[in-house]
Protein backbone atom coordinates (compact mmCIF):
# COMPACT_ATOMS: atom_id res chain seq x y z
CA UNK A 1 0.00 0.00 0.00
CA UNK A 2 3.11 2.18 1.14
CA UNK A 3 4.54 1.71 -2.71
CA UNK A 4 1.15 2.75 -4.33
CA UNK A 5 1.00 6.02 -2.47
CA UNK A 6 4.52 6.75 -3.04
CA UNK A 7 3.35 6.75 -7.05
CA UNK A 8 1.13 9.27 -6.20
CA UNK A 9 2.29 13.16 -6.57
CA UNK A 10 0.08 13.97 -3.46
CA UNK A 11 -1.18 12.53 -0.44
CA UNK A 12 -4.50 13.91 -0.79
CA UNK A 13 -5.19 12.40 -3.94
CA UNK A 14 -4.30 9.11 -2.10
CA UNK A 15 -6.77 9.73 0.51
CA UNK A 16 -9.71 10.18 -1.91
CA UNK A 17 -8.69 7.38 -3.85
CA UNK A 18 -8.57 5.32 -0.51
CA UNK A 19 -12.06 7.11 0.64
CA UNK A 20 -13.76 6.17 -3.38
CA UNK A 21 -12.84 2.82 -2.36
CA UNK A 22 -14.49 2.14 0.90
CA UNK A 23 -17.26 4.02 -0.20
CA UNK A 24 -17.40 1.56 -3.29
CA UNK A 25 -16.34 -1.49 -0.98
CA UNK A 26 -19.68 -0.77 1.41
CA UNK A 27 -22.47 -0.27 -1.15
CA UNK A 28 -20.96 -3.55 -3.06
CA UNK A 29 -21.79 -5.38 -0.03
CA UNK A 30 -25.06 -3.49 0.56
CA UNK A 31 -25.91 -4.41 -2.74
CA UNK A 32 -24.85 -7.67 -2.20
CA UNK A 33 -26.56 -8.04 0.83
CA UNK A 34 -30.15 -7.06 -0.26
CA UNK A 35 -30.05 -9.06 -3.32
CA UNK A 36 -29.11 -12.18 -1.45
CA UNK A 37 -32.02 -11.49 1.30
CA UNK A 38 -34.12 -10.82 -2.15
CA UNK A 39 -33.49 -14.04 -3.64
CA UNK A 40 -34.39 -16.25 -0.01
CA UNK A 41 -37.53 -14.60 0.01
CA UNK A 42 -38.15 -15.37 -3.60
CA UNK A 43 -37.20 -19.16 -2.62
CA UNK A 44 -39.70 -19.25 0.41
CA UNK A 45 -42.38 -17.32 -1.35
CA UNK A 46 -41.97 -20.19 -4.38
CA UNK A 47 -41.72 -23.12 -1.97
CA UNK A 48 -45.01 -22.51 -0.07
Amino acid sequence: MRHFIGYLKDDNQALQLFFLHARIGTVGLKMERYYFKKQLFQRQTASS
